[in-house]
């Protein structure tokens, strides 16, 4: 059997990234400009991978990016419902 060595453990990594103090509000206002997921990551200065993780991990996030996808979807369906009625 091998002997135990005592020894401190190693840290695993970088530390997490966390979402600056404003995201809720950057990030409902460039969902409502159009932005996809990748470039609200982007515009954010992060990578794709840890905004989907903000969102997982953030319920007022994930609110956020919701309600700005809503705008998105009522905008256009306004611009539709203008087409059509004319």
């Amino acid at each position: 059997m091998t002997k135990r060595v005592d020894r401190p453990h190693k840290k695993r990594g970088r530390a997490l990234k966390l979402p600056p103090a404003n995201a809720a509000q950057r990030i409902e206002a460039l969902v409502a400009k159009g932005l996809t997921k990748l470039g609200v990551a982007r515009s954010l200065g992060t990578s794709a991978d840890t905004f989907r993780r903000w969102l997982k991990e953030g319920p007022a996030l994930q609110e956020a990016f919701d309600l700005g996808n809503d705008k998105v979807e009522f905008e256009m369906f306004n611009v539709l419902y203008r087409a059509a009625k004319k």
